[in-house]
């Protein structure tokens, strides 16, 4: 039975098999202490709107797992210094995609509220930031997105040069019928964000942190099937961070909406703070304080969420 998948989606997943092959013959690793710390740097950075540093983090991310991986060779001399490396990137790699899930979580929960695109319901308001985070994260990957994914595995195993392509004879060969690109809608925009932190939740998964990093992970069948599905999930996360992107465009054409995500993280910080002292003040001064308790409850949970962009 054929896939059905985007034409850009592939072509996203064709490039990120080019670009592992390129790096797999030319890449250099003597400036690799000097790119962790920036990647480290940052996650950290306050200094850059959401939107920029989501950007970064994405870009980031990308340069990350292709560098680490690529650097893969099947012969023993090179694992040691291979899996010293590893380790190094392993914790950054994680950090990068918690940053992103965390940038994800306050478009989802706060900012598209705020713009009106995403209504606030009194169930996802009394959430607190870690279930609530989890739920919209949960279940958005329905079973032809999974066999789109499961579809480009297979065509980077049979691409990529450092891969083990015996592996293929594993896979049912499955055909492929592309289909252009579909208009998205605004309306769209926090379910492609929600599919992004779902992808992203599997990408984590599939990175260890470097204390429990396995030896094993190396064998050449092992390594094939782990790093794959990397692969495929960095362009499936691509593919729909892509979408999001052209949303966003047609969303700046709106001033107020251009205005709010030219905002840094620090000053949004710094707006989450102003108002949780405002609430508090309110809840010392009034006799009726559920509904202000409440409310202080809801900015809160806003200002512990910038803070963790």
């Amino acid at each position: 039975m054929a896939v059905y998948i985007d034409r850009l989606h592939l072509e996203i997943c064709d490039r990120i098999g080019e670009e592992l092959n390129r790096s797999a013959k030319l890449l250099t690793t003597k400036d690799y202490p000097r790119q962790i710390e920036k990647y480290e740097a940052d996650i950290f950075r306050k200094n850059l709107s959401l939107e920029s540093k989501k950007k970064q983090m994405t870009k980031n991310l990308h340069r990350m797992i292709v560098d680490t991986f690529a650097e893969y060779q099947d012969n023993a001399k090179s694992k040691k210094d291979f899996i010293i490396r590893l380790n190094k990137r392993l914790g950054v790699l994680r950090n990068t995609v918690m940053k992103l899930r965390d940038i994800n979580y306050f478009l989802s929960a706060i900012f598209l509220k705020e713009i009106n695109i995403i209504k606030s319901t009194k169930k996802s308001l009394n959430k607190d930031y870690i279930s609530e985070r989890d739920t919209l994260e949960d279940g958005h990957l329905n079973k032809r997105y999974l066999d789109r994914l499961e579809v480009t595995v297979y065509r980077l195993i049979e691409r990529v040069i450092f891969l083990d392509q015996k592996l293929m004879k594993r896979y049912k060969a499955r055909g492929i019928k592309l289909v252009g690109s579909t208009k998205t809608g605004v309306s769209e925009l926090g379910r492609i964000i929600s599919r992004q932190s779902e992808i992203l939740c599997h990408i984590e998964a599939k990175l260890p942190p470097p204390e429990k990093f396995r030896n094993v992970l190396l064998r050449k069948e092992v390594f094939t099937e782990w790093v794959s599905r990397i692969f495929a999930l960095l362009a499936g996360f691509e593919y729909e961070y892509h979408k999001e992107f052209i949303i966003m465009e047609r969303l700046k054409k709106n001033k107020k909406i251009r205005d709010k995500l030219k905002v840094k993280i620090i000053h949004l910080i710094k707006e989450k703070f102003a108002l949780m002292k405002i609430r508090e003040k309110k809840l010392l001064m009034t006799d009726s304080g559920k509904k202000i308790l409440k409310e202080h409850h809801i900015i809160a949970n806003k200002y512990a969420s910038a803070l963790r962009l």
